[in-house]
């Protein structure tokens, strides 16, 4: 897992995390006044990884550490932990979409072009399917059978 941080005064304490192996699954925990909101991609956590992965914020310090033994139950609002799916926080990056829309450029797009003239000289080139003298020897409709 890969962990980033913002922080400034006043506002809530974030960090993000990627899951490659569940499915890429992105995830930003915020942590304000006691309270952490847990923001996933996906919903690809069970209830006990939810628990161990809280755990192991506590333990590396990127949120407080005084958690009761299950985290999940209980009213709503004696919880301070709200596990959300959510994906409003993901923004695409501007700098891979522009370089993705210079390799359309710069390859598919004359790679499309070439292959349609190449189509194009195929096609055009034979003028369709021509019939051909068959020869004296040949069979004709209604002749099976007979020289």
């Amino acid at each position: 897992m890969d962990a980033t941080s913002d922080h400034a005064p006043n506002q809530p304490r974030s960090f993000d995390f990627c899951f490659i192996h569940l499915d890429y699954t992105l995830v930003r925990v915020e942590e304000l006044e006691g309270r952490v909101t847990v923001r996933a991609t996906a919903d690809t956590f069970s209830k006990r990884r939810k628990e161990a992965f809280l755990r192991e914020l506590a333990a590396e310090g990127f949120i407080a550490d005084e958690w009761p033994c299950s985290l999940f139950d209980g009213q709503a609002e004696l919880q301070r932990v709200r596990w959300l799916i959510d994906r409003s926080w993901v923004k695409p990056d501007k700098a891979l979409a522009e370089r993705n829309h210079r390799l359309v450029k710069r390859f598919f797009l004359p790679a499309a072009l070439g292959w349609l003239a190449f189509m194009y000289g195929a096609l055009a080139g034979h003028g369709g399917i021509r019939a051909e003298n068959p020869g004296p020897n040949a069979l004709h409709p209604g002749a099976y059978g007979s020289r």
